[in-house]
């Protein structure tokens, strides 16, 4: 057979590219050695009537059509699969992806009888034995009506050669974001995260692949005069389990970048990862500090300061004053953005604590931004079975967020969410003079978010699109209604606020008391 299967992925965005989907393409290409996988991205933004005419077209004159399913893209992936099969019914459908990984398989078949195989775990030789069985005449050995699971194990094989991996990244320059993957599995069992389920191990490549694939991507973006490549990001999901490895594999992407300032005239190209925070040693500031500015870019998953809340959650031994030394430590080198996670909704951890987690965050180490999630129940999770423990309750269809629980109210909930879109709005250097401002007299970052996030909320502004201008006359407005200045501070407060308008808008801008 050739280009008989087709995988489709439905991304979150238009500035993310799937990296499951095209692995898996890439692997089932080079090891067939022909063209005999394609793949179609869109994206959850576009309409729905024309991703499906995308999927039809591009599914016709195929045998197989497979879905790669996340939390955000499975009721999607679910009614186009349902679509497809009226309109081409001798397609076979194939699910895999996070998703559907943790489904009891007959349920899952009995719920979505046109699903024919379903994948849970590890796509690659689960995918690539499927496609042989077609090319053999009969799917599996077994009459259409009886389906059959194939369920992946995870294999050792995380070193692909240089031809799998120029296959995988042959038009990455398109990309805005590059994924890259250099290691599997997560060496932790956090109760909230699917990673570390199945893994007893960490299987990782050995630095000199890393650099020499890396090589690959980085070549795109050098010697390709209009690359579109804004950064590699790494999808490992705890980039510095191994410190030594994670040293040397620093020590290379700087020297690399030292040797392309000499030979290009462009910005380097920055590499993000995500960190676990008391994973450093003393080599690895020494490392750091030495870095090029905007080099590296760190998502440091911290999920909250809670003592008891960490112990529950799986985090034990995770000590508070060494994670927030390590971070302020790395901000300190001045030449590293850093993005923390803070996890709303779990256990223990009620709205008294959560503020002062996310206070002392910000004071102790001043990170770059502060990522507000919103706890999920996801399948196969131990927090998912614990959830009557501690009274969840949670969406029951994808993605399965958090409610309330014995520790926060609904009213909790949703007024961290007002805070998160505050914080995104104003957290920015769109006002960063008059931010700054009001924080020297505040000294309290989380009160600030509060004051705007009431104003906004008693002016029903989050129920619709809000511009620049609107944003910084609100921005005012709150502050002088919270009766917390006088009319000289609000004074000085109106003409920052315009300073900062002009500079980041390029307009004038009048507000007035």
């Amino acid at each position: 057979m050739k280009n008989d299967m087709l995988l489709f992925a439905l991304n979150a965005s238009f500035a993310h590219h799937a990296l499951g989907v095209l692995t898996l393409a890439a692997h089932i290409n080079i090891s067939i050695n022909s063209q005999v996988c394609d793949v179609l991205e869109c994206n959850i933004n576009e309409r729905d009537d024309e991703i499906f005419y995308k999927l039809y077209k591009n599914s016709k004159d195929k045998k197989i059509t497979g879905f790669s399913c996340y939390i955000w893209n499975i009721e999607k992936m679910l009614k186009f699969a349902g679509n497809l099969k009226k309109l081409l019914p001798e397609i076979y459908i194939v699910f895999g992806g996070p998703e559907v990984s943790f489904y009891d398989i007959k349920e899952f078949y009995s719920l979505y009888p046109f699903v024919d195989f379903l994948i849970q775990g590890e796509g690659e030789q689960a995918l690539l034995e499927l496609y042989k069985s077609f090319c053999r005449g009969d799917p599996c050995g077994r009459p259409r009506k009886n389906l059959r699971e194939y369920i992946s194990k995870a294999t050792a094989r995380v070193a692909p050669t240089e031809n799998y991996l120029s296959d995988l990244y042959k038009n990455c320059e398109n990309y805005h974001t590059v994924y890259y993957e250099s290691s599997r599995g997560c060496p932790f069992r956090c109760s909230y995260c699917l990673s570390g389920i199945d893994n007893k191990k960490v299987r990782a490549k050995s630095v000199d692949l890393v650099m020499d694939e890396l090589k690959i991507i980085e070549n795109k973006y050098y010697d390709c005069e209009n690359s579109k490549i804004n950064i590699i990001k790494f999808c490992d999901r705890t980039f510095n389990f191994d410190i030594k490895r994670t040293n040397e594999i620093y020590n290379n992407l700087i020297e690399h970048a030292k040797e392309y300032q000499k030979i290009y005239n462009k910005k380097l190209l920055p590499y993000q990862f995500e960190i676990y925070p008391v994973l450093f040693d003393e080599n690895s500031f020494d490392i750091l500090k030495n870095a090029p500015k905007n080099l590296f870019q760190f998502e440091i998953g911290v999920q909250s300061l809670n003592s008891k809340t960490l112990d529950a959650i799986g985090r034990k031994n995770f000590d508070i004053t060494q994670i927030l030394e390590n971070i302020a430590r790395i901000k300190s080198f001045d030449n590293i953005h850093v993005h923390a996670d803070l996890i709303t909704g779990l256990p223990y951890e009620n709205l008294e604590s959560f503020i002062n987690g996310f206070n002392l965050l910000y004071e102790k180490t001043k990170v770059d931004f502060i990522q507000v999630g919103f706890l999920k129940l996801l399948r196969g999770t131990r927090i998912r079975e614990e959830a009557e423990i501690h009274g969840y309750i949670y969406e029951e269809n994808s993605p399965y967020t958090v409610l309330q629980n014995k520790y926060m109210s609904f009213e909790d909930i949703i007024f961290l969410r007002d805070i998160e879109k505050i914080y995104k709005r104003y957290f920015s250097g769109a006002y960063i003079k008059s931010f700054n401002y009001i924080y020297n007299i505040y000294e309290n970052i989380f009160e600030i978010l509060r004051v705007l996030a009431e104003y906004w909320r008693k002016n029903n502004l989050f129920d619709k699109p809000v511009s620049q201008k609107v944003a910084f006359e609100a921005f005012f407005k709150a502050f002088e209604e919270s009766g917390d200045f006088n009319k000289n501070d609000l004074c000085y407060l109106i003409k920052l606020l315009e300073n900062d308008f002009y500079e980041h808008d390029g307009k004038r801008l009048k507000l007035k008391q």
